[in-house]
């Protein structure tokens, strides 16, 4: 098949795609005064951190408390470990517990881990009836200093503390002070405290309780979350919290409200654009003293970067056209596709020119697009081969994936898939294209152009 001789119809597809694409970017630039939607990472916003003290909450839930407020593109991640995770403290070792849990488990590919925490566990008991409840005692330890103490409501008018070792002194000074005002006692639970992490966030805590029954205290370690949303005014705050609030009781102690200047997100764009322009002399510098054996090797570089300004701009077109489509926004994690984009592109243009320079002296009487048409069938399977690893991770994940990563998988798709495409059908060819004199107001080369004739 004689790639180089259709490469007029692969210009003209290239250009139609780009055209579209620049039309997607002026179309948006209309309607919202820029060719993509901007996340906080770049118009600036909030960042909304907290944890619940009980389950009950997910990522789809909590995004629609965030949307019933008007935030409908919040990036949502929750921090930690993926699965579920709990405390454990009884006279029980490492091993045991992980072969208690694991005898039990519902599904053999659920893994368990177990290791040993520097944490402390108290319980606490009013001696009698209390005005304070599970939000007012932790603010009362925050204030004391102790930020990393988690309490949890245990029976009538007693509670549970969990702290780091190093607190406890800490944590004795604040319950003896509050003794004072609200007669109470507290104390510390012997043993060795661990943290055991389940592959499986479904596991509850009737299953570990079941599974440990000499334990002396199981509790769930709870869920940190990150939301990054837009501005919002105090009273659309409190009306977020109140939503958080029907899901699962919210640890207020541990909210955390900042804002995210645009400047931050400028900057990680001038960054952007930087490594792309650095990255462009790079190549070229390199291809010119790899291939300084050939005339004008120049030429090769110039072609290798003009693929990559053509993927580029092809994941700059779909992201606009989804932008107008589905609300999709820039952020930082679409400047890191690009780059990554940028890398995959440079790499097959130089593995086909590569070929092409070493296919050159080989076969000295042979046409020189037949030489290149040669080259192109030589390195195609292997670079298809490579890409199509890459495709059905991306693919895989696209379909099975968290909703937070999809928008970067998906760009980063449509990149590579450019950028294969790239390589191979407008890298070479307009490097055949400029040899023989078709571009225009462009020199090429005299012998080849009287070839062509």
């Amino acid at each position: 098949m004689d790639i180089i001789g259709k490469r007029k119809w692969y210009f003209l597809f290239s250009g139609l795609v780009i055209g579209l694409g620049i039309l997607m970017m002026v179309l948006s630039t209309i309607e919202t005064g820029a060719p993509f939607k901007l996340s906080i990472d770049f118009v600036g916003g909030s960042i909304y951190e907290f944890r619940f003290i009980e389950e009950g909450a997910t990522e789809s839930a909590i995004r629609d408390v965030f949307a019933q407020n008007g935030e409908e593109n919040v990036v949502i991640q929750r921090l930690g470990s993926t699965g579920s995770e709990w405390w454990v403290k009884g006279n029980l070792t490492a091993t045991e517990i992980n072969q208690a849990i694991t005898a039990v488990l519902p599904e053999p590919d659920i893994s368990v881990q177990v290791s040993e925490v520097e944490e402390t566990v108290y319980i606490i008991s009013f001696t009698s009836d209390t005005t304070l409840d599970t939000a007012e005692l932790r603010e009362y330890l925050v204030n004391q200093g102790l930020n990393e103490a988690f309490v949890r409501p245990a029976e009538e008018n007693s509670w549970t503390i969990v702290t780091p070792t190093n607190d406890i002194n800490r944590l004795e000074e604040a319950l003896t002070a509050l003794n004072e005002s609200s007669p109470l006692t507290f104390e510390r639970l012997p043993g060795t405290v661990f943290e055991v992490t389940i592959s499986d966030e479904t596991i509850d805590e009737a299953f570990v309780t079941q599974a440990l029954p000499e334990a002396t205290f199981i509790q769930r370690k709870p869920y940190r979350w990150s939301v990054r949303g837009g501005f919002e005014d105090q009273t659309t705050n409190d009306n977020i919290l109140s939503g958080l609030e029907e899901l699962a009781e919210l640890d207020r102690s541990s909210l955390r409200i900042s804002s995210i200047s645009e400047t931050v997100g400028a900057e990680v764009t001038r960054t952007a654009f930087i490594a792309v322009a650095m990255a462009a002399l790079v190549v070229t510098g390199f291809i010119v003293i790899a291939f300084r054996q050939i005339p004008k090797a120049t030429r090769y570089g110039i072609c290798a970067i003009a693929a990559m300004v053509h993927d580029v701009l092809v994941v700059m077109g779909f992201m606009s056209l989804m932008g107008m489509l589905l609300g999709w926004e820039i952020d930082a994690l679409f400047l890191t596709a690009v780059l990554t984009v940028v890398g995959f592109s440079v790499q097959d243009s130089i593995v086909m020119f590569d070929r092409i320079r070493e296919n050159i002296p080989k076969h000295l009487g042979e046409s020189y697009e037949t030489i290149v048409n040669r080259s192109i069938w030589e390195t195609i399977h292997r670079s298809l081969a490579t890409q199509l690893n890459a495709f059905f991770v991306m693919a895989a994940i696209l379909l099975f994936g968290g909703e937070t990563i999809k928008q970067f998988i998906a760009v980063l798709f449509v990149g590579l898939l450019s950028g294969t495409y790239s390589s191979i059908f407008t890298a070479v060819p307009l490097l055949v294209a400029w040899e023989k004199g078709e571009i225009p107001f462009v020199k090429g080369n005299k012998n080849l152009a009287q070839e062509a004739q």
